[in-house]
């Protein structure tokens, strides 16, 4: 009830503000009425916060996460608060005051492979209280070269009336969608797009208002259905750069305009057609073409004559082996998939819905030559980056042999997405997008079927994130050079510098060492590697000024399987003219206003160097051992790094701080003699309190004199916090209450300070204090059976201690500890075993030493005179009121 009694105070205190009432709460008891209230008036508005629904990180790319959501009872904004210890409270990544129900949230120059905490904002509503995590995708190793897109299965009907079910379909909105799917592929830049299969719905011509949809691809140009209206080829030639087509199985279905077919009416008129292309024919539709040293296998795998899925094998085979033969990667595109579908348990009444048989016909899911195709992949496996296809509709990912073979969701079925790949010489990223609000309309359309739920069949589609967005590298790639310390072409290079090779793989030292020329030569040249030989490091007698140097590694070099170097790589720069001595300088990242409630923080950074590259960087806690930080970019090779430290120590919470200290080294050997150091708080989600009476932490039991002037110290992360004390004698019946007054620290203003000075009489007292904060989280610090003894004999309770015992005077000091029972004058005397005084210390009533309660004293092994005591035991007496209260024995030990 004392609780209710203080929360229902504070209300009084926010409901006494303009426009801040509880009248939409019903009348009950407890205190789930007033928490119910206390939220809407602490939000400000006197409405049920809107409802967030169907969050989900919808795209991840090595810098940039999308999240998404909706929200019903009313339009709001968009906010997304983002960190990696912790989500920063005050500034938002990413905000929008556009009011709307479908919310597309872009937080970008995030750091490659990075575990990020957030929650999500709309108006008054908010997922703080359940942070979620999400990771930003590690590059494969090797050169960024490309871009691509793909556009899949998006079965264009226009004018086709919705359907519903497990695959429900906004078909009436596929102008709409198709043409903000073109829009957003446009915003990434790609290179070229892939349109993989299914461009166009199959005509049916019951119920629907425009037949056949075949013609929806050219031949409305001539004679448009509707004002307006445009064709397919219209609308993909707004895409800003090539686009390669495959067919799918309703292209090849569908009607077209008479004497005109699904290759002259459909691809043939967005992709010049093959030579020797026959509609009739079988999965004849096969081309390849190349961009940056990939080979796109573009697949025909519907056959026309029964409806069936297959691959041209043959065709296939060629291509690898031409790929092979000329050094290229592959990448493999075509409808249906090349996996066991069977194996993964659809339900039978879905394989007929995609399918439109009666029966679960696979031959018509995936292609009826899977193990002829799956061996030719084994085959070559290390060229293939990635095979991908659609026809179900939901994203998937599997592997044969090691290579990712992928299936890509609808663009025009929930999730209505397309996807983006960033290429890079050893392999891929693969992110997926949807279409901003179009998805969600489409969601609408996916409804409960076949016995399960809607929400069951949009999670089958969407599929997990791992399948919508992952990094792959093609494993059995032969090694590279993927950076050098100087880099190419650099000038005024430290005489002192050191020479780093870094490679996209383990390598073997002897064979790359021996594959290493550097020209002129170094005199008294050395090898040295790290990070699981990924890193050659070379050292040397120094540079020589002004002096162009050429390195190579050969292609003797070798990685930790024997596989060699594909090619030579070099490498030149110039030295300068002296050496670098100049240390580097390094700094952590401020968690907001020094709080972090994760007590396993993360914590981020940026080291700099004048003249040359950070090399390492190292951080440890609270004086504890040493660890190796992660460049935030992947590696440390340039003169300005940001670093990422995850703690594994797990940190206390609380009032007292904890530190955290960095130093970095220079590719030259300089490393910072002065740490950086940065102090924080780690606290929970409910206020921190500290109960101190005269400077020392107080505990049950401890004695205090009758003027204990308690100092309360709270820190929060949700201001505004309200406290209260309830002192209580043993011999009263209620505790007096008095409302605390706390003022912010002016070093931090989730500090708070207060104090509270009763006068006491002799007995015992317990004192509680309670704290609430902003979101009514209350937290309570009590202390029971504080001893006060005015009238008492002064008299120290319990032995004393001193710390550590054995002391070496010439490093440290010993600490003397003692409990009084009430103030006065003390004197501490020490003596040798002859009896000798050697030292006198004297302390006033009240303050340390002499004050009621705990006290700690420093000895530095000395005597009066500063002379410093040899090896021996020592007497010292505690004094007080004439006579001698207690005695110990401190042990000098050099």
């Amino acid at each position: 009830m004392e609780k209710i009694k203080m929360i229902s105070g504070l209300l009084d205190r926010w409901t006494s503000g303009p426009g801040k009432n509880c009248q939409t709460v019903k009348r009950s008891s407890g205190l789930a009425v007033l928490l119910s209230c206390a939220v809407i008036l602490f939000s400000g508005f006197a409405y049920a916060a809107p409802v967030i629904s169907n969050e989900e990180v919808s795209t991840l790319t090595d810098t940039t996460v999308i999240i998404t959501w909706t929200t019903t009872n009313e339009l709001s904004d968009t906010k997304v608060y983002c960190g990696i210890s912790y989500p920063n409270p005050t500034t938002p990544k990413y905000s929008s005051a556009e009011s709307t129900y479908y919310h597309y949230a872009t937080l970008t120059n995030l750091s490659p492979g990075t575990a990020y905490k957030y929650y999500i904002t709309s108006g008054t509503a908010s997922t703080a209280t359940a942070i979620k995590t999400f990771t930003t995708l590690t590059p494969p190793s090797g050169t960024y070269l490309f871009s691509f897109a793909s556009m899949n299965d998006f079965q264009y009907g226009d004018g086709k009336v919705d359907t519903t079910g497990a695959r429900g379909r906004p078909y009436s909105h596929s102008v709409q969608i198709m043409d903000a799917m073109i829009s957003e592929i446009n915003k990434y830049s790609p290179d070229f797009t892939v349109i993989k299969g299914d461009l166009i719905e199959t005509s049916i011509a019951s119920g629907d208002s425009y037949f056949p949809y075949g013609d929806d691809v050219f031949n409305v140009e001539a004679a448009p259905k509707y004002a307006g209206q445009e064709s397919l080829r219209i609308k993909l030639n707004r895409l800003n750069s090539p686009y390669y087509p495959i067919p799918g199985n309703h292209d090849k279905a569908s009607l077209y305009f008479p004497g005109t077919n699904w290759v002259s009416a459909n691809l043939g008129a967005l992709y010049p057609p093959m030579a020797g292309t026959n509609p009739n024919i079988d999965s004849d539709f096969n081309y390849s073409f190349i961009n940056s040293g990939y080979r796109f296998i573009m697949l025909d795998s519907m056959r026309k004559s029964d409806q069936k899925a297959s691959v041209e094998a043959t065709y296939l085979n060629g291509q690898l082996a031409a790929a092979q033969a000329a050094g290229q990667k592959c990448f493999i595109f075509l409808h249906h998939p090349v996996t066991n579908v069977r194996s993964e348990g659809i339900p039978d009444d879905v394989i007929k819905e995609i399918t439109g048989s009666t029966e679960a016909d696979y031959s018509k899911v995936q292609i009826i030559n899977t193990a002829e195709v799956q061996s030719l992949i084994s085959d070559y496996k290390n060229i293939i980056a990635g095979v991908f296809s659609g026809h179900i509709h939901d994203n998937k990912y599997l592997e044969i042999a090691g290579v990712p073979c992928v299936r890509t969701s609808s663009g025009l079925q929930f999730p209505a997405t397309f996807n983006v790949y960033k290429v890079y010489s050893n392999g891929f990223i693969q992110s997926t997008y949807k279409v901003p609000s179009w998805t969600e309309i489409a969601r609408n359309t996916v409804t409960d079927d076949f016995g399960e739920s809607g929400i069951h069949w949009q999670q089958f589609s969407l599929g997990p994130n791992s399948a919508r967005n992952f990094s792959h590298t093609i494993a059995n790639l032969p090694p590279e050079v993927a950076a050098t310390n100087p880099l190419n072409g650099a000038t005024s290079v430290p005489l002192n510098e050191m020479i780093r090779i870094v490679f996209s793989k383990s390598m073997s030292a002897a064979d790359t060492q021996n594959a290493f020329t550097i020209t002129p030569d170094i005199s008294g040249k050395t090898f040295s590697w790290e990070n699981n030989n990924t890193i050659m490091a070379v050292a040397g007698n120094g540079l020589t000024a002004g002096t162009a140097y050429t390195g190579q590694i050969g292609t003797g070099a070798k990685d930790s399987t024997g596989t060699a170097i594909a090619s030579s790589y070099s490498f030149n720069f110039t030295a300068g003219t002296s050496s670098n001595t100049t240390a580097p300088a390094a700094a952590f990242d401020h968690f907001s206003n020094d709080l972090s409630i994760d007590n396993q923080p993360t914590f981020t950074g940026i080291a700099t160097d004048q003249a040359s590259a950070i090399v390492s960087i190292e951080c440890r806690v609270d004086g504890g051992s040493w660890s190796a930080a992660s460049p935030l970019d992947g590696l440390f090779n340039s003169k300005t790094e940001s670093f990422l430290w995850p703690c594994s120590q797990v940190l206390t919470r609380g009032i007292t701080s904890h530190e955290v200290e960095v130093k970095c080294r220079d590719a030259a050997g300089n490393i910072n003699s002065t740490y950086a150091s940065y102090s924080f708080y780690i606290i929970g989600d409910r206020p921190e309190i500290d109960l101190q009476s005269r400077g020392t932490t107080i505990i049950n039991g401890d004695t205090v004199d009758k003027d204990p002037s308690f100092a309360v110290t709270v820190i929060s992360n949700a201001l505004p916090v309200s406290a209260q004390s309830k002192l209580q004698k043993s011999t009263d019946a209620q505790p007096v209450v008095l409302a605390l007054t706390l003022t912010a620290d002016p070093n931090n203003p989730n500090i708070l300070h207060g104090t509270y000075s009763p006068s006491l009489t002799d007995g015992k007292y317990d004192i509680k204090i309670e704290a609430i904060d902003s979101n009514l989280a209350m937290t309570t610090k009590e202390v029971t059976n504080l001893i006060v003894q005015l009238n008492a004999d002064l008299a120290v309770q319990g032995a004393p201690l001193n710390y550590p015992n054995p002391f070496n005077p010439e490093i440290t000091s010993t600490t003397i500890a003692y409990t009084l029972s009430k103030p006065g004058n003390i004197t501490l005397s020490f003596h040798d075993l002859m009896g000798n005084q050697i030292a006198r210390k004297s302390y006033s009533s009240g303050a340390e030493g002499g004050k009621a309660g705990y006290n700690e004293i420093l000895w530095n092994g000395r005597s009066d005179g500063g002379n410093l005591l040899g090896n021996g035991i020592y007497t010292y007496l505690v004094v007080g009121d004439g006579k001698v209260l207690a005695r110990g024995k401190a042990t000098v030990l050099k």
